[in-house]
């Protein structure tokens, strides 16, 4: 019969575990979800704006019939799958940051994010370059804004995303800066620090409003950072730091701050329509997600999507809209023909990035640690 400390340790290692599949597949779920709704919706609906980004023609055939289906009144898929991507970023990196330093930390998530992020740029400015050549015309985006982009600054400097998707990395680092800022508060779970930064989000917004000189991106990315941090308090209970009440209310607390920000921010006008619904159907996936993670298993197929979700989140966008346009006006493939390649492409592209860029980055990040000895994996 096993000893009681070799049965807790197995059940530590079962949860474990469980957390793993959890977060790994919903990350899987929502890359193929934001791949699904940008090679269906946003290529049929948006096709002056894919075709000025990519530099090509707009398409010129019939949207499928089927499309408006993907698309409901109180869904989008894209905006759900962003903010579970936020949800699961609240959630495990506070797991990163036990054992380390904030200078490691930060170390540790800029080997994390900018290697991948620089290569599949690079990649999409050489797609797009391409498709410019052959249809002669000039790309929407100089080499000069890419700079800011490849820095993650381009926000901070009005400046337009050109990639489609990387306007989540900019507050993805910012969330990594204030983890690092309130990583004492986290480590001990504590929650007034939480509340004071959505709270503090809200008023920034309220500036806004009010006609102070408030970059409208930062009230955008502050609302987003106050979203992020309901993940955190997922994370503070899971390690039952919480009670179940306490949690609930904190939740929906942040919950609110959230839409009062949405409510009085510069994405106000979007206030009544699937974008905020699909937050609130994100959190609510993503509540059950957690309550049923060990009921989680490997699936092969999924989880191969979620460890290529980072650099094919990167790709997807702006690389697979200048595929499907130039087999569409130039081959004259079907549409779903034309979806489903640049998908597989994309698809193959994001698993070279991952094998020669995102992994060995992973690894060097868990070997340096700045300060002191070698550090070790991060839970």
């Amino acid at each position: 019969m096993p000893r009681p400390g070799v049965e807790a340790r197995r059940g530590q290692a079962s949860e474990g575990q469980g957390r793993l599949v959890f977060a790994n597949q919903l990350r899987g779920l929502c890359v193929l979800a934001v791949m699904l709704v940008h090679y269906t919706v946003v290529v049929q609906f948006m096709r002056r704006d894919v075709a000025w980004v990519v530099a090509s023609p707009p398409l010129d055939t019939p949207a499928p019939r089927i499309l408006p289906y993907l698309y409901p009144p109180w869904l989008d898929l894209g905006k759900f799958g962003v903010a579970a991507f936020f949800l699961i970023s609240g959630f495990v990196i506070p797991f990163s940051q036990r054992g380390v330093g904030p200078a490691t930390f930060l170390l540790r998530r800029a080997l994390r994010i900018f290697p991948t992020f620089w290569a599949g740029l690079l990649a999409q400015w050489a797609v797009i370059a391409a498709s410019g050549a052959y249809w002669h015309i000039q790309p929407a985006f100089p080499a000069r804004i890419y700079l800011p982009n490849a820095l993650l600054i381009n926000t901070a400097l009005s400046l337009p995303c050109v990639d489609w998707v990387s306007w989540t990395l900019s507050i993805e680092v910012k969330f990594y800066l204030l983890a690092a800022l309130l990583r004492p508060a986290i480590l001990a779970h504590r929650v007034a620090p939480l509340l004071a930064t959505a709270a503090g989000a809200v008023a920034l917004n309220l500036a806004w409003r009010a006609g102070w000189a408030v970059p409208p991106a930062l009230g955008d990315e502050a609302m987003y950072l106050s979203f992020i941090l309901i993940g955190t308090l997922f994370h503070y209970r899971y390690r039952r730091a919480l009670s179940r009440a306490r949690f609930a209310g904190c939740v929906l607390v942040l919950c609110a701050l959230f839409m009062l920000d949405y409510g009085v921010g510069p994405s106000r006008a979007e206030f009544w329509s699937p974008h905020t619904a699909s937050f609130g159907i994100a959190v609510l996936v993503f509540a059950a997600g957690y309550a049923a993670r060990a009921r989680f298993r490997p699936l092969r197929m999924l989880d191969a999507f979620a460890a290529i979700s980072y650099p094919l989140y990167l790709v997807h966008a702006a690389a697979g809209f200048a595929v499907i346009d130039f087999l569409i006006m130039a081959w004259h493939w079907s549409y779903p023909a034309a979806a489903l390649s640049a998908a597989a492409a994309c698809t193959a592209l994001a698993t070279l990035l991952h094998l020669a860029v995102e992994a060995p980055s992973i690894r060097l990040g868990h070997r340096l640690r700045l300060g002191g000895r070698r550090g070790t994996k991060p839970g």
